[in-house]
């Protein structure tokens, strides 16, 4: 078919509105990152009041899998986890008024100012010097400042291990007084889903959840951690086997197990078209990729069911780390998503739906510019992920005080703007569980054209059936 056939299926696409988990779910079994970030961050607070620093951000963290250099970025892991530290420093401190003057203030966002300094990093003496040579937003208002210099910066270091089992972190302390660089705290867990996700592996679960009752039940707290627990240790074990298929590969070579193959069991298909031509994905270095659009080439995306199971379908499609719907960069159990109804064959993704009436066409870039940089503050750029979603049938248990706070730390981001107080902060995060999140990122605008699209809920299962990347590439 071809994909200009798309434009008349766009009015039938459907987009979500009630987003996410809703505040009854569970929280994740698999939740040993964001616990140990917990107890990183009171240390790593403890010790910023005993050296008298007031103020602190968190860096983009460099990550790798396996062992070799470190990329500009692995997918959305390397902001994912500078995010995931932020929001537990900000969780670690007190939020009372009558107890502000023990405040670390904590800047936000703080890796979107340093990508705007020319030549700073924290790898060199220099680079760390120009890294204080700005004002960063506070994320709560300190000491009636909406900003400031801040006393220190963090950074990190994670490794993915070759078998993908575990993740090694390092996190270190760059300080404004003499621009020295020293270790802060060490971390290791066991990789999870979204650990996975984030880093662009690609996996299916399809056929774990066949079987299952439809009608609505209500499970136990432990029963999700078990299942999720299972689910995870199988996916793993799946992603691997994606990854080392073509691993140090460095010419497109015949996939079986990646879900975006021909032959794979994956229950959709996602196609990229540049001028209404299909593009061909290479499959090599454990990855998929597609060649860049040349300058001024129409982007569209398709996706399609493989057969005709009549399960109704939530897909997230993100572009260099955007959400395609409402161009969100928030997490994947808060993100909106294209639902594909069992009546329908194929959605067409024609660029960023902004609202329900306005669409903005892609203008995508490869990293390839930026690979030799010393260091890459930046966004997610060149990547393309999919991760697709089954219905929940199940009613999921309320989250307990603790497993509220992880949840903030998993699904929430700071808000856009400094809150009055570290507790009118707290409570907006919070509210991030129970409500959509429409804060929008910003990456090379394309032209914005009317397209009408419907809005509907959908609520998702914990554990998406599908997750894979397509990492752009310089043809040239």
């Amino acid at each position: 078919m071809s994909v200009l056939r798309f434009r008349t299926v766009v009015w039938y696409l459907l987009l979500v509105a009630a987003l996410g988990m809703p505040a009854m779910s569970s929280a994740s079994a698999d939740d040993q990152l964001e616990i140990e970030f917990q107890k990183t961050a009171q240390n790593i607070l403890k010790k910023l009041r005993a050296a008298d620093i007031q103020t602190t951000g968190v860096l983009k963290f460099a990550v790798r899998i396996g062992d070799g250099k470190f990329p500009p970025s692995v997918g959305t892991l390397n902001m994912r986890l500078a995010q995931k530290l932020e929001l537990a420093l900000v969780l670690a401190n007190p939020a009372r008024e009558t107890q502000q003057n023990t405040q670390v203030g904590i800047v936000r966002s703080a890796s979107d100012v340093a990508n705007t300094i020319d030549g700073a990093t924290h790898l060199t003496e220099a680079g760390r010097k120009l890294l204080f040579s700005k004002s960063y937003p506070l994320a709560w208002k300190l000491r009636d400042q909406t900003e400031t210099v801040p006393d220190s910066l963090i950074v990190g270091v994670a490794q993915v291990r070759a078998d993908l089992s575990h993740m090694d972190i390092e996190i270190m302390l760059v300080k404004k007084s003499d621009f020295s660089i020293e270790p802060l705290a060490s971390v290791t867990v066991p990789t999870d889903l979204d650990d996975l996700i984030d880093s662009g592996e690609s996996f299916t679960t399809r056929g774990l959840f066949d079987g299952g009752s439809v009608e609505q039940k209500t499970v136990t707290a432990e029963e999700v951690k078990v299942q999720e627990k299972k689910v995870t240790e199988i996916v793993k074990q799946q992603a691997l086997k994606v990854r080392t298929e073509t691993l140090n590969q460095d010419q497109p070579q015949t996939s079986k197990l990646h879900p975006l193959a021909a032959g794979s069991d994956a229950p959709i298909t996602f196609q990229v078209f540049y001028d209404n031509k299909l593009e061909p994905l290479e499959f090599r270095d454990g990855a998929a990729f597609v060649k860049e659009p040349a300058e001024g080439q129409k982007v569209v995306f398709a996706v399609r069911r493989r057969g005709n199971d009549n399960k109704r379908y939530g897909v997230l499609v993100r572009v260099n780390g955007e959400n395609t719907v409402r161009r969100e960069r928030i997490p994947d159990a808060k993100a909106g998503l294209w639902v594909l109804e069992p009546d329908k064959q194929e959605i067409g993704i024609f660029g960023f739906q902004i609202d329900n009436k306005t669409l903005q066409e892609f203008k995508v870039l490869s990293d390839s510019e930026s690979i030799d940089r010393t260091i890459d503050y930046g966004r997610d750029v060149g990547l393309i992920s999919v991760v697709l979603f089954e219905e929940e049938t199940q009613k999921l248990p309320v989250l307990t005080d603790d497993e509220l706070d992880l949840a903030v730390q998993s699904q929430a981001k700071l808000p856009d703007e400094t809150a009055d107080s570290r507790g009118q902060l707290g409570m907006s995060l919070f509210g991030q569980l129970l409500a959509q999140d429409t804060n929008r990122g910003i990456i090379v605008d394309g032209e914005k054209k009317e397209s009408a699209v419907n809005t509907v809920t959908f609520e998702r299962r914990l554990t998406p059936i599908m997750a894979t990347s397509i990492r752009y590439y310089n043809a040239k």
